[in-house]
């Protein structure tokens, strides 16, 4: 493969100091403050208490693979 024929390579962009576990501490937060009342919500929508633990965690699990979905301010947990 010639080099005009190669991908260009991704821009490199390092994390900002801290930022890994800043959004760590941002969703470990989130989650103990909102996934029982979510549960809650979820299980009076379903009556299947294993459904809604499968909801929920699919729910925060997007949010920990989508961050930008949430807003910046730690305190507002709401995208």
């Amino acid at each position: 493969m010639s080099m005009s024929e190669q991908q260009p390579e991704e821009t490199f962009r390092p994390a900002r100091p801290g930022a890994k576990q800043r959004r760590a501490d941002s969703l470990r937060e989130m989650h103990d403050q909102y996934a029982m009342v979510l549960w809650r919500y979820v299980v009076s929508l379903t009556n299947r208490p294993a459904d809604a633990d499968d909801i929920v965690q699919e729910t925060l699990l997007r949010a920990w693979r989508k961050p930008d979905l949430l807003e910046d301010d730690v305190g507002s947990m709401r995208g």
